[in-house]
């Protein structure tokens, strides 16, 4: 099974938003920081400089409960 690699899936996609009803919402493109500044479509078949995205660690959350020295 062969994975198509596209520009959403990539490192040096940046997702472009539109801020509408009081949120932000997702549109079609962004952009690609490189080697330059380009626009892309999120859908567009991944280039020569694909660099998958690799997830975050969840990073632990800090407790809400006040220290005593506050």
């Amino acid at each position: 099974m062969t994975t198509t690699r596209t520009c959403s899936d990539c490192l040096h996609y940046r997702q472009h938003y539109v801020y509408s009803c009081g949120d932000y919402h997702k549109i079609l493109y962004g952009h690609c920081t490189k080697p330059r500044l380009r626009k892309r479509m999120s859908d567009a078949p991944a280039c020569q400089h694909f660099d998958p995205i690799t997830p975050r660690e969840e990073l632990p959350r800090e407790s809400k409960t006040k220290s005593p020295n506050s």
